[in-house]
């Protein structure tokens, strides 16, 4: 839900809702190697690609596929005031497919940066966030070490 107030969550949450507590999930598992926080942050991830991704066409659509039908459905992509739910659903994947290995994360991330990279270069200030995605694709990943518990290879937690 994207609201609380007096007890009550309400309004269906958006991609950028998904997509920035994706990246707060990940922040807190490499600042803290706290297992609980990555497992949280692949639950949400295959979450917002079952919900939001555009199989047809790449990139995320601002809506979930289970909410109200409309009769268009956008995709939010300019990263200004804040960045766009799919540059932040970009980032976050691309971090966790570096985590994981896991191919689907990479594949959704680079989904949005297919559709992004020339405009993102031409306007650098309109799409700082997804420029940020595509140098995290371009670079090697950064190790981080944490003591963790190993896991079967492509085994989702429980």
């Amino acid at each position: 839900m994207r609201t609380y107030n007096d007890g009550r969550a309400k309004i269906d949450a958006y991609l950028e809702d998904h997509a920035f507590l994706l990246e707060a999930l990940l922040v807190l598992f490499e600042a803290t190697c706290e297992e609980r926080w990555f497992d949280e942050a692949i639950a949400l991830a295959d979450e917002l690609i079952a919900r939001f991704a555009d199989e047809r066409h790449g990139g995320f659509f601002s809506t979930a596929s289970d909410q109200a039908p409309l009769i268009a459905r956008r995709k939010d992509v300019e990263d200004a005031p804040i960045p766009a739910g799919s540059s932040s659903a970009a980032l976050g994947l691309v971090r966790l497919a570096q985590l994981t290995g896991d191919e689907q994360y990479e594949r959704h991330a680079v989904s949005v940066l297919r559709l992004l990279h020339e405009i993102a270069a031409r306007h650098p200030t309109a799409f700082g966030h997804v420029l940020q995605a595509i140098h995290w694709t371009l670079s090697p990943a950064r190790p981080i070490a944490c003591a963790v518990p190993a896991r079967e290879p492509g085994s989702r937690p429980g």
